[in-house]
């Protein structure tokens, strides 16, 4: 054996041996000579990555390494200690001032391809983040993000959680057969710490597009969010979390132009549209004008325009734009309550839900409802809208 060969990237998340939550992602860089490796940890407590340098004792026998990394960072001192498998999973534990922050033993070695090697299923996808399961005070909306998969495995999300934050995150699969993910983002920095969204899920083989993957929403997967306190927040000031979040990924397929002898693909074929129509759910809202949402839009199959078709007075100025390419969609409507007018954004993403799928959603986002209240309790609130079949 080699012990070059323990050379590679690898990542884990780590959870909290009481709570079994997510509590920091660590992630290993070992060197050529696997003499050596840099450790990089991301946790609650920091606005930044932490990198810790390390040195590894391989045992050709076991053909098991051995390391540790620790770094002094002001009045904190970090220590990383792995035990690193020359296949299969690794076990990690990583401590701040004598404490376990967090412990792992399903590490994963991270895909790296060779030269020219792609992957089958890379492309644009829609990624959505259900309603957290929470009581008042918790955002009622979906988040979302366009999802890109590129050759080489990296998933890239851009998009909003619930409470609309801005939700950015580039993720590397693991070599695993249905490929992993880990996710430990900290949206909310540089504002404060204590504040993160994480959690694990794997890519299976898509049941309708060959060679895509998806994460199904039976299999979906539940992220820990947790947003700490701060009173000069526009919206969910009092913080909350833990909270779930369940995290789906579906190809998207964009419309196809007609080609020689094969005709074209529209939209409202892609979403399985009956007569090009499909309905609009919004959460609750304490407004007069709720009543007058719409119920039923229809999607056009040449212009991808989406109308109100009931009500059909559209007293609320209901209005949405899909973008085709992505699935990405933006819009608002106007509530009006004791003489004031509200104007009220919303985003999300369409989704093409698989054959297997029973729900019937083929879109979830949320609404930000501003305050009907004067300062300082014109507070932002988050609702769900979706759209199904």
């Amino acid at each position: 054996m080699k012990v070059e060969t323990f050379a590679a990237s690898y990542e884990a998340l780590l959870v909290d041996a009481d709570s079994l939550l997510p509590s920091a992602k660590l992630e290993l860089t070992v060197t050529a000579s696997s003499k050596t490796f840099t450790a990089k940890l991301t946790t609650p407590t920091e606005t930044a990555v932490v990198a810790l340098p390390g040195t590894l004792t391989t045992n050709t026998l076991t053909e098991i390494g051995t390391g540790t990394a620790a770094i002094k960072k002001g009045a904190n001192t970090y220590l990383v200690t792995v035990t690193l498998p020359l296949t299969g999973d690794f076990s990690a534990e990583a401590k701040l001032n004598g404490t376990t922050i967090g412990m792992a033993t399903d590490g994963r070695k991270l895909l790296a391809l060779a030269t020219g090697q792609t992957l089958s299923y890379i492309g644009t996808h829609s990624a959505l983040l259900a309603p957290a399961t929470a009581d008042e005070g918790v955002p009622a909306g979906a988040g979302w993000a366009v999802a890109t998969i590129d050759a080489k495995g990296l998933l890239k999300l851009a998009g909003k959680l619930a409470d609309g934050t801005t939700l950015t995150a580039s993720l590397a699969a693991d070599v695993s057969s249905h490929p992993g993910y880990r996710l430990f983002l900290q949206p909310y920095t540089p504002a404060r710490t204590g504040a993160f969204i994480a959690g694990a899920f794997t890519l299976k083989q898509h049941p309708d597009v060959a060679g895509r993957r998806y994460v199904a929403f039976e299999d979906a997967a539940d992220l820990t969010w947790v947003k700490a306190r701060r009173d000069l927040d526009t919206s969910y000031r009092a913080g909350f979390g833990p909270v779930n979040t369940r995290f789906t990924l579906d190809p998207w397929l964009p419309p196809a132009a007609a080609k020689v002898g094969v005709p074209a693909i529209t939209l409202t074929q892609r979403l399985g549209l009956t007569a090009n129509q499909f309905t609009a759910q919004h959460s609750t809202i304490n407004s007069t004008s709720f009543v007058d949402l719409p119920m039923t839009l229809g999607l056009n199959a040449t212009t991808n325009i989406v109308s109100v078709s009931a009500p059909l007075a559209n007293l609320t100025k209901w209005k949405v734009t899909v973008t085709p390419a992505t699935g990405a969609f933006a819009g608002s409507f106007v509530l009006t309550d004791a003489g004031k007018l509200r104007i009220v954004p919303f985003a999300g993403m369409m989704r093409q839900p698989p054959s297997t799928d029973p729900s019937g959603l083929i879109g979830d986002g949320n609404f930000l409802l501003p305050s009907l209240l004067p300062a300082p309790n014109n507070e932002i609130l988050s609702g769900e809208i979706g759209f199904e079949r």
